[in-house]
Order: C-alpha cells, then sequence, then structure tokens
C-alpha cells in the first residue's frame, strides 16, 4: 500500500532507510527524514543558509547515514552532522555516488574527480590516468565476487583487486553513458 508523505519541496532526488526504519529523503532543496510513525523532519545541514541539493544517500554498518551533496560529503549521526571537504583529500566536492565495501571501505563517486575510496583515515582517488573511462562517476556498485562496478559517463568500469577494466561500445555496450548497474540474483 502507498501512502502520501508531505514533503516540501517534493522534487525527490535520492533515498535511503537507515537501520531504525526511518527513511532519509533527498531533494533539490535539502534533506527530509520521515520517522517510523509518518512525521517528517527536516534536517539542516547548513545553518542558516540554503540546503544543498542532496545527490546520493547511503546509511552505513555504524547507523551513520552519508549524504553525498553539490557542495561535499557529510556524514549523519543522530542530530549532528560532520562535512569532508576537498581538503580533507576529496578529489571534488560534487559527491555524486556513495557504496561500502564488503570491507567496510568508503567509495565516493564525484562530478569532475573519478571515484574516491576513504580507508585507514585517508582518501585515494582514481581517475581517467588510474585508468577510469571517464572522471565523471554517476554510480557504483560491489558485486557478490567483491569487484566494484564504477558506471561514468564514457563507460562502465570493473575495479577488481587494484586493476580497472573499462568496458565501452568497443566492448559492446550499446552506448557509453551509464547511469545505473545493478547484480541480477
Amino acid at each position: 500500500r502507498f501512502v502520501s508523505i508531505p514533503i516540501n519541496p517534493n522534487f525527490v532526488t535520492a533515498l535511503a532507510e537507515d537501520s531504525t526504519g526511518r527513511i532519509w529523503v533527498g531533494t533539490h532543496a535539502g534533506l527530509r527524514v520521515v520517522q517510523t510513525n509518518g512525521d517528517v523532519r527536516t534536517l539542516k545541514i547548513f545553518d542558516g543558509a540554503s540546503d544543498p541539493l542532496i545527490i546520493s544517500l547511503q546509511a552505513d554498518a555504524q547507523g551513520r547515514m552519508w549524504i553525498g551533496t553539490n557542495l561535499g560529503l557529510y556524514c549523519a549521526t543522530g542530530d549532528s552532522i560532520k562535512s569532508f571537504a576537498l581538503a580533507a583529500g576529496l578529489s571534488d566536492s560534487y559527491i555524486t555516488a556513495i557504496q561500502f565495501d564488503r570491507d567496510g571501505n568508503l567509495w565516493v563517486g564525484t562530478d569532475k574527480g573519478g571515484v574516491n575510496r576513504f580507508a585507514g583515515g585517508e582518501w585515494t582517488s582514481l581517475t581517467i590516468s588510474s585508468g577510469l573511462s571517464n572522471n565523471h562517476v554517476s554510480s557504483i556498485l560491489e558485486d557478490r565476487e567483491g569487484s566494484l562496478w564504477i558506471c561514468t559517463l564514457e563507460g562502465l568500469n570493473r575495479l577488481k583487486d587494484v586493476s580497472v577494466t573499462p568496458f565501452t561500445t568497443r566492448e559492446g555496450l550499446a552506448h557509453d553513458f551509464v547511469s545505473s548497474i545493478i547484480e541480477l540474483p
């Protein structure tokens, strides 16, 4: 059964469920959290300023919600929000995708800086110079074998161990732009 949830603005850009059953709703003007009782709460990222465009949401194993925006990466724990900036090592502040791998590493896709990995307290990045087909990442998926699949504007990339293998129309894709990917059972 579908239930209408009043969210203003109603232009939804991202959805995620946290470990407590709350639904996090990204919009083009900030973040809303639908509580388990149906109440909708606005979560402010910036005090007193307009909130950013929410592009990606991902819950982690510790119950935190990671928030990718056009102005950076944020992590919400309870009512506290921490910012991760370019100065911390991210290659781009426009965050397009968030994924955790089976080892708990955080992978962050960006608009122009490729994909970033946060492991051991440090950021590293994969870009065109590392073998990625394009630096605009639209989606990231870890498959059941542990490979990461990275979708870009100019192809699909498989990261296995430390090797990047790009797939484009030259390898048989119908089109080079790959916006998302799923793994079937």
